[in-house]
């Protein structure tokens, strides 16, 4: 345990672990609103929940893909 910190420590800096918990706050506020947005327009039933739990899943993959591409490309 105290060889992989001290590597830890040599290989990372403070800005890695702030642009990483950036993402995740990021990521996190479009994964909820995204949720919430097909949640609530969800049709009526087991088939219209089933569709927009599917629909809601598709474009979050999506979503969180392009939005890293660009926060990562903006962090650079």
């Amino acid at each position: 345990v105290g060889v992989f910190i001290e590597k830890i420590r040599w290989i990372s800096r403070p800005s890695h672990i702030i642009d990483g918990l950036q993402k995740a706050m990021i990521f996190g506020c479009l994964l909820a609103c995204i949720g919430c947005y097909h949640g609530f327009y969800a049709g009526r039933g087991a088939k219209g929940v089933g569709t927009a739990t599917t629909r809601a899943v598709v474009f979050s993959l999506i979503t969180i893909l392009v939005s890293d591409f660009f926060i990562s490309f903006i962090q650079q």
